[in-house]
């Protein structure tokens, strides 16, 4: 191993901010199954969740050093990107969400505020729990379960 070889003893997140490529490198090395996993629940095809973490991790290297990052440690923070990507990947090709059944879900999970929309997409598109959920988000758990409560009440009430 060549000193150029040898990981660098700083934390990820520092050598990430720095623009260090190994960093990415041990990013995707450590997360790249879990990124990968995630979004094929969400997208449902493997093309499509190739895409969704190759987009992923470039959104993750332009935003390396942010207060999102810190916040959540390096799993969620990533988690959370790669989620966003899946969703908008999967945003591309609606027909193909879960089935086909995306046509009739959209216009009501439109009617969902975003926040709350995004906690009902982690547990159900993505099969997060709430604690998951709450570790990628940044939020108690106890927050989770009422975003996802009210998110329900809107899409019964968007669905009358």
């Amino acid at each position: 191993m060549s000193v150029a070889e040898i990981p660098s003893a700083a934390p990820l997140a520092e050598r990430l901010a720095a623009r260090e490529e190994s960093a990415l490198a041990e990013l995707y090395e450590r997360y790249g199954r879990s990124a990968y996993g995630l979004a094929l629940r969400i997208v449902g095809e493997p093309a499509l969740a190739e895409d969704a973490v190759q987009r992923a991790f470039l959104a993750a290297w332009r935003s390396a050093g942010s207060r999102g990052q810190g916040q959540r440690g390096e799993a969620g923070w990533l988690l959370a990107i790669v989620h966003r990507e899946a969703v908008a990947v999967a945003r591309t090709r609606p027909h193909r969400l879960r089935g086909g059944r995306a046509g009739a879900v959209s216009p009501a999970l439109a009617a969902v505020p975003p926040e709350e929309r995004e906690a009902l997409e982690l547990a159900y598109f993505a099969a997060m729990t709430e604690s998951e959920i709450a570790a990628a988000l940044g939020l108690e758990r106890d927050e989770v379960r009422a975003r996802i409560v009210r998110a329900m009440r809107a899409l019964q009430a968007a669905s009358r």
